[in-house]
Order: C-alpha cells, then structure tokens, then sequence
C-alpha cells in the first residue's frame, strides 16, 4: 500500500474514534444549542428554508418538526435558563401530526441544516439527533482525513505533524462530532491552510499542485458559504498564509499556476457572495447592534483569556470548563511552539505568526465591542478556530525548516503527545462524569453510551493512531 494512503488511513481511524467517543460522551441535545440546530435540520429538509414567523415564548422563529424530536429534546432543552417555552415545547399542533416549535437557527444558512437534515430524516426522535451527528461528524472526517493526507503527501516533518495534532484540541473534536455547522467551518479552515502550505512546499510536484489547488477551492467554497464569519477567516487565512511565503514565493505561485489560482479565487468569490446573499435576505437575522454607552469592565477586558480558554476545552457549553490541569497541558505544548519559531523563523514568518495572534486577539475583540450594546458577551472562542487552528502548522513548517532539536526531537513530540493524549481523555471523561450526575441527562434512556473507562479508552487509542502519524520516521512520498 502507497506509505501517504497508509498513514493517512491511520489518521482517519484515530479521528473517527475520537468522533465516536464524543458523540456518545455527550448526551442527546445536550450540545451547545443542539436543540436549535437539530429543529432547523428537520425543518429544512421538510421544505422549510426560510422561516419568519418570531417565537412569542422563546427566542428564534418557528418551524414545524416531528413532534417526536421536540419531546425527545424537551428535558435538556428546558434544564437550560435561557430558553422559553416555545423552544422546548410545541407552541402549537399541526394537523399532520408534526408540532411547531422555535429555533434560533433559523437565519442561518440552509445547505449544512439540509445536508444532516435530509440523512436523518427517516429516523424519529434523539436517533434522528444521533443521525445528524454522525452526518456531521462524517462531513468533517473527510475535511480532517484530506487535510493530513496533504501534509502526509508532501512528506511534512515531525514538528509539522505536531502541529496537526495540537490544532485537534478536545474542543476542535468536540466540534466536529455534533451537530452544527461550527465543526465543518472549522475543518475546512483546517484544509485551506493545509492546501496553502503545500502549494508553497518545495516537494510539491506539479501533479500535486493541481490537486491542492483544487482542495484549497473547496475549503474556501465551505467557508465563505457556510457560516456568517468564514468570510472573514478565508480573508485572514490567504493573508497569512501570503505574509508567510513572502513576496518572492508569492511572485513564483501565481506565475506558474495563474489559471488555477484566479480559479480558485474565483470560487471563493462566488461562494462569499452567496453566502451574503442568504445573509442579506434572510428572514430574522440577528441585529447588529454599536458598543456606544459600553462601559468597559474587567468582565469584558478578561474575555481574551476566557476566548483562549475555551478554545482549547469548554463543552458541552462555553461556561462549562474542563479540569483545570487540562489547560497547561495544552497551552504549554502551543507556547513552546510559538515561542521557538518566532525565534527561529525568517523575517516574513516571525511576522506571519506574530499576525497571526494578534488577529486571534484583535478581531473577536472588536467584534464583540460591535455588538456588545445589543447582544452581549456571545463570542466564544471555537469560533475563531478556523483560523487560530493553523498557527500551530506554520510553527511546526520554521521548526522543520531549521532541523529544531533534530536528537532530542522524537522525544520531546512524544512528551507533547502524551501531554495532548491526557489532556483529551480527562476532557471527555470529565463530560462523561458530569453529564451522569445531572438528571436530565442521567434519566435519558436515548443516550447511547457505554461505561466512561470505555469512552476514556477509545480516545487514547485515537490518540494513539495520531501520534503514529506524528513519529513516523521516513516521510510519504
């Protein structure tokens, strides 16, 4: 077997295991406003792309649903304090039996809903929940399998490989095995960046690069259409990656591969006008409110720590954060990265990295000052994760580059996967434990789940099969 097809296999089947702990590790709608996104998936892959019809006990708008997905999400979606009435319980019957209900997805745009939507819909209740997660999860699979399969076909390095790892925190994993659209805007973040490094690898053979080009227009398809912010992290993305190559590289792409890159640009161009275009004629889209009479608090100026926090583990809600020793297990692995390729690195990439955080920092920041006088403190920091999630490769690229640590080196990668490994299997296990004492998720005979140390086990040996990936010692051609 081709030795790229091999190991990129072993990628895949560590990802879908970690998938498959987290699907089972979380309850039945007990995800971030799950509930929201499973009514909006049923509701448009019955027809119902627009909705406009505001919710009168609740927030969001109302959609008809099988009445069995509204009773089987009531409890989780009632044990919450922000919901009302008619997101968790009919706000009226149909005559055909379906229910109406509201949801607060329902401006968001339609084709991520009718894709899990239409694959669940032959199913009732919370395993039509559990189809859509494994739609989902299946969508972002495929995105996170590719995306290795290009750093494995370039013959990336081993800090490189790392860096793929760190970038699949608990809560990128978490993201990409339920159900809503953030996971695949995070995996196609993840597949644009890839895409980009590779097109500018000296190992890239012209073959190749026509595939690459071609796996970086469908990651900028998916994210300038999918969510409101992809746009954005396309823009950030392209501009990092360019301040990165530098001017001359810059120059050599576009002359050898202009029809293929004006192609690609050319996609992104149409899907970020599409997506605007469900943005714009959206029935009840959210306000955008100005910041003027906010007075800044220390509740607001620590937010880019509790961004930082959560981006590496808060689930199944941004308030719920994982055990405290989770954090300096990954966050010490991501400065150390940081730090030494800052020091390492050319002019053009210490300023890429340096951007780079400064966007992770700048732009949720103002963002939420644009919107805090009308909507509050709603970011959170896997939002961002499409972009932040690729920082970790151009540390790990100036790393290999500079041969950093070439004696000591398999060992020190081997330490920061067992610190990532651990800091996965107390993230889960954690959720596991907690959902057990909480009775709306205990007494929910749905919930498909096995014993924790099962769950515990299935991500270590998914963490395992990544780290394979990582220490390989000859590189796939």
């Amino acid at each position: 077997m081709n030795p790229s097809l091999r190991l990129t296999m072993l990628l895949v089947a560590g990802v879908l295991l970690l998938q498959a702990a987290w699907i089972m590790a979380v309850p039945p709608f007990r995800a971030s406003d799950e509930f929201d996104h499973a009514y909006r998936a049923a509701g448009v892959a019955s027809g119902q792309w627009r909705l406009s019809e505001p919710a009168s006990n609740g927030h969001g708008e109302l959609v008809d649903v099988p009445a069995d997905l509204v009773e089987a999400a009531s409890a989780q979606c009632a044990a919450l304090k922000y919901t009302g009435h008619d997101n968790c319980f009919p706000a009226a019957e149909n005559a055909d039996g379906s229910v109406r209900v509201a949801t607060g997805a329902g401006s968001y745009n339609p084709v991520y809903y009718w894709v899990v939507g239409t694959l669940a819909h032959p199913f009732s209740g919370s395993t039509a929940l559990y189809a859509m997660r494994v739609a989902s999860a299946a969508m972002c699979a495929v995105l996170l399998g590719l995306s290795g399969w290009v750093l494995i076909a370039i013959g990336a390095g081993l800090w490189t490989r790392l860096g793929l790892f760190v970038s699949t925190t608990p809560v990128v994993m978490f993201s990409a095995s339920i159900t809503a659209p953030n996971g695949l805007e995070i995996c196609a973040g993840l597949l644009l960046w890839c895409s980009g490094l590779a097109l500018v690898s000296a190992r890239s053979s012209p073959s190749g690069r026509a595939r690459y080009w071609a796996l970086a227009g469908v990651a900028a398809g998916l994210l300038g259409f999918v969510r409101l912010l992809g746009p954005l992290w396309l823009a950030l993305i392209v501009l990092t990656l360019a301040l990165f190559m530098g001017r001359d590289r810059l120059r050599e792409l576009w002359a050898g591969d202009k029809r293929r890159c004006l192609a690609v640009l050319l996609v992104a161009f149409g899907s970020v006008c599409g997506g605007a275009a469900w943005v714009i004629t959206a029935n009840g889209a959210p306000p955008v409110g100005g910041s003027e009479g906010v007075v800044l608090e220390w509740t607001y100026l620590k937010q880019p720590i509790v961004w930082m926090l959560q981006a590496v583990a808060a689930f199944p809600y941004r308030d719920q954060f994982a055990p405290l020793a989770v954090y300096p297990l990954v966050l010490l692995v991501v400065a150390t990265a940081l730090v030494t390729a800052i020091r390492h690195g050319k002019r053009n990439q210490r300023l890429a990295i340096v951007a780079s955080i400064l966007f992770a920092v700048l732009v949720p920041t103002a963002l939420t000052l644009a919107t805090l006088k009308s909507q509050g403190l709603i970011w959170q920091g896997r939002y961002g994760m499409p972009y932040i999630i690729g920082v970790l490769l151009l540390c790990g690229v100036v790393l290999d580059r500079v041969g950093w640590a070439p004696v000591e080196g398999r060992r020190l990668a081997l330490l920061a996967g067992l610190m990532l490994t651990t800091a996965q299997v107390v993230s889960i296990h954690h959720v596991v434990a907690s959902e057990l004492s909480q009775s709306a998720s205990a007494d929910d005979s749905s919930w498909v789940h096995p014993p924790v140390l099962v769950v515990d086990a299935m991500v270590l040996l998914g963490c395992t099969l990544l780290m394979l990936v990582v220490l390989q010692r000859r590189h796939a051609r």
